[in-house]
């Protein structure tokens, strides 16, 4: 990125797995839960630091979970860096 090397947090031995050792899923996410027309929604953001787990730049990971009246269930995950900060 930008010409330079980042070198990311070893969680597994040798590795880097599932976004490290404070990964996504280790992490609490605030949730908002609605009622829509169609059905129902619920809404999760999580934000990251810059260097957090090595990553440059701030992360902001926003994913909705739509479950319609008709039964159809619809997955929408974005992620985004806000901008890179890291030398």
């Amino acid at each position: 990125m930008k010409g330079k090397r980042h070198f990311v947090i070893k969680n597994a031995r040798h590795h880097h797995l599932h976004g490290g050792i404070n990964g996504f899923s280790h992490v609490l996410w605030h949730v908002t839960t609605e009622q829509i027309e169609k059905g129902y929604s619920c809404y999760s953001e999580n934000h990251r630091p810059d260097g957090d787990n090595g990553y440059p730049g701030n992360v902001e990971v926003t994913i909705s979970y739509i479950l319609t009246n008709e039964n159809t269930f619809t997955i929408i995950r974005q992620q985004r860096i806000k901008q890179l900060l890291s030398p």
